[in-house]
């Protein structure tokens, strides 16, 4: 997928990536009604692998779509 990034996007998200908050702020954030760090960062690791889980199967459906539809885009951008 690479060949498809140009400079530009790969600098975009390389700084909105440096702009994210440390992991525990990022896991305090996403669950502040949980008032012990261990028990909170537990909870928000098992939803998001949860999570990643169904994106994964989602975005693997859109890839098998694009491609018997004849979608897929091979232009370099």
């Amino acid at each position: 997928m690479r060949r498809y990034h140009s400079w530009w996007l790969k600098n975009t998200f390389r700084v909105a990536l440096n702009g994210m908050p440390k992991r525990a702020e990022f896991v305090q954030r996403l669950a502040p009604s949980i008032p012990d760090a261990s028990e909170r960062e537990r909870i928000v690791l098992a939803e998001l692998k949860e999570c990643v889980e169904v994106q994964t199967r989602a975005v693997e459906l859109m890839r098998v779509l694009f491609t018997e539809l004849d979608l897929e885009d091979t232009r370099k951008a």
